[in-house]
């Protein structure tokens, strides 16, 4: 249903057309039972015939683009329609009929022989078109998905990574072939920095910009300077592509190997901290608007303790916004139970476990991300 609606006007007529030739030609066939009773060739009659066998192939041609619940009883209601009119409308039209000879006959057979190859010949032609000009097309297209798909798979690939004394874990699955979550870490001069980000909407779009943020937090990492200063460039950034439908929800933390964590946030969920040895969850709260909304917004950044075997957990709503067949979300407090569950055992398992009760509570509908950050 959906690839009949998605045809280009143009393209779908041409289809339609191929349809109509084919199947007035099998009505112009069905003409040709009268030729045995040596009745003369009718063009008014054989117009008729071809030309609603046709509109009735087309009707049945256009049920997939509606909803079949009423529109295949009105076309069936219509060819009983037609099928009841034309009969009367032979009998009346036979009545007028002169007798014929042999020789009538077989001039009648042969020029209806002819009318139906014509019209099958030209529907099989239109119909190889439309095959060829979709083929075309669908061999474009999915080939730009599979690009788009490649480029996804490069700019936000599986992340694990050890350095500055932690462990880092983090992977993005995408709705469609490209999502608009970032999971990254990246580690430099003894510094490391580990973010979520969800950019609004999906496709190349979102892609795109979710790609500027990257690059814009991994510059950012080598300077001295702070998470807020790194999200007041990148809240700039994008207030001047002037675009109030891209905006970007942001959750950073930053290492040092000084003991503590700084942490800092933009219209996020709330970063999961789970000191060692316990499974107490304290929850790293958003406090500023998402980037890209508001120009001048101010962002502040925060500082948690970060000892040996804490764990740190990002991640976006596509994760815990999964529904159920009741309508129910995952929802947080599932998603810290599970955390705490799991705390203590190791960062893919705990990957695992996420992503696997996800999946049991419902169908994927949001690109889902998830970054585990665990101190050594």
């Amino acid at each position: 249903m959906r690839y009949y609606r998605a045809l280009p006007g143009r393209t779908l007529v041409g289809y339609l057309v191929g349809v109509f030739f084919i199947f007035a030609g099998l009505g112009v066939v069905a003409d040709m039972r009268i030729a045995p009773l040596l009745r003369p060739f009718d063009a008014t009659g054989m117009l008729v015939t071809a030309t609603a066998n046709g509109v009735i192939a087309i009707l049945f041609a256009l049920g997939p683009m509606r909803s079949y619940r009423w529109f295949f009883p009105i076309a069936f209601a219509f060819m009983a329609g037609v099928m009841f009119r034309l009969g009367p409308f032979w009998e009346a039209r036979a009545a007028t009929w002169p007798p014929a000879d042999m020789e009538t006959a077989l001039h009648r057979l042969v020029t209806d022989g002819r009318w139906a190859s014509g019209l099958v010949v030209a529907g099989f032609v239109v119909l190889v078109l439309f095959i060829r000009t979709e083929g075309i097309r669908q061999t474009r297209m999915r080939a730009e998905i599979d690009l788009a798909h490649d480029i996804h798979a490069s700019l936000v690939p599986p992340v694990a990574l050890t350095a500055v004394g932690c462990e880092v874990r983090g992977l993005s699955i995408p709705s469609s072939e490209v999502g608009g979550d970032l999971a990254d870490a990246y580690a430099q001069e003894g510094r490391l920095i580990a973010c979520v980000a969800d950019v609004a909407g999906h496709g190349v779009p979102a892609g795109a910009l979710m790609a500027m943020v990257k690059s814009a937090v991994r510059l950012a990492l080598p300077g001295r300077s702070g998470l807020e200063t790194l999200f007041t460039h990148l809240n700039q950034m994008l207030v001047d592509l002037r675009r109030p439908d891209r905006f970007v929800t942001l959750a950073c933390l930053r290492f040092d190997g000084s003991g503590t964590a700084e942490y800092a946030l933009a219209g996020h969920f709330p970063i999961l901290r789970v000191a060692a040895g316990t499974r107490t969850i304290e929850r790293l709260e958003n406090t500023a608007v998402p980037l890209g909304i508001q120009t001048g917004a101010r962002f502040i950044a925060g500082g948690v303790p970060a000892a040996a075997g804490d764990l740190f957990v990002c991640f976006t709503d596509g994760l815990l916004e999964v529904r159920d067949r009741a309508g129910q979300e995952l929802g947080m407090e599932r998603l810290e139970a599970l955390v705490a569950e799991h705390a203590a055992r190791p960062l893919i398992e705990i990957e695992r476990a996420v992503f696997g009760a996800a999946r049991q509570h419902g169908p994927q509908m949001d690109d889902q991300t998830l970054v585990l950050v665990r101190m050594q």
